[in-house]
């Protein structure tokens, strides 16, 4: 199965494109569990008054490709990850699952909150699992994550209104799904030149930036690794792509239409 970056964005109108590649993979490992509906997982991290309104757009959007029974994880920014009967995901759980998805907001709360569950989240994609990241949620799924900040050192990389409650940018473990680091909202907001700054700057070695309502569709290692380095892609949806890379001391940035080329992400 895949892992699949979304840059955020909520048009329901463009749903069954960014998400209909994942609920096709989560409907495959159902069947062949014997389930005619995918269980998918949504993991939310949000104000107490904000989680039933995010999960509900979520089941949503999800409903645009069919049907799907939705498994909600939620915490609070400063509280644990929990299911809706107050017990904490185990791994049995997390590889119960058909497909998981997990949500945007605030990235560091969402690394906090998902990092002592990483490696039973890896060990599910690893075995099939397909993983959606919206957002934060795609931040998160790399090797290297960026959660946040606008200055290095005390150069701005990106306006203030990207920080995400950090100062500096931040470039930390994540779920280690995939090998580059994760850019999102990228057209929308402008942080492409954050991103690059922190290729440049040697705090990771190759990314992906992603516009909103576009998906950037990663296959399977061939490895059979969770680790997607190397692994050829697709661009879906309304927006654009970014893909860098180091060469020769320099950043190379390689800039993909959604929906009219493949890819390869390094």
């Amino acid at each position: 199965m895949s892992v699949h970056l979304v840059g955020g964005g909520r048009d329901l109108d463009l749903t069954a494109i960014v998400y209909g590649g994942f609920l096709a993979e989560a409907g495959q490992r159902a069947a062949a569990s014997g389930r005619a509906v995918p269980r998918i997982g949504v993991v939310l991290v949000a104000e107490r008054d904000e989680l039933d309104g995010g999960v509900d757009w979520f089941r949503r959007a999800l409903a645009s490709g069919g049907p799907a029974e939705v498994l909600a994880a939620t915490a609070e920014p400063e509280g644990d990850l929990g299911l809706d009967d107050g017990s904490t995901p185990t791994a049995g759980w997390w590889s119960s699952l058909d497909g998981l998805l997990v949500g945007g907001g605030l990235t560091p709360a969402y690394h906090r909150v998902l990092l002592p569950h990483a490696a039973a989240i890896r060990a599910a994609v690893t075995a099939g699992l397909s993983y959606a990241g919206f957002s934060a949620g795609a931040m998160i799924a790399s090797e290297r994550a960026l959660l946040g900040g606008w200055r290095l050192g005390s150069t701005a990389v990106t306006h203030e209104d990207n920080a995400e409650d950090l100062d500096q940018v931040t470039v930390v473990d994540g779920l280690g799904l995939i090998s580059s680091t994760v850019e999102v909202h990228t057209s929308q907001r402008g942080t492409l030149s954050r991103l690059v700054a922190a290729v440049a700057a040697g705090r990771t070695t190759s990314g992906i930036a992603v516009d909103e309502n576009t998906v950037v569709i990663l296959a399977p290692a061939t490895d059979g690794t969770a680790t997607r380095g190397g692994a050829s892609g697709s661009v879906l949806g309304a927006g654009r792509a970014w893909f860098l890379t180091t060469d020769g001391g320099s950043v190379r940035v390689d800039c993909r239409e959604a929906g009219r080329s493949r890819v390869r992400a390094r």
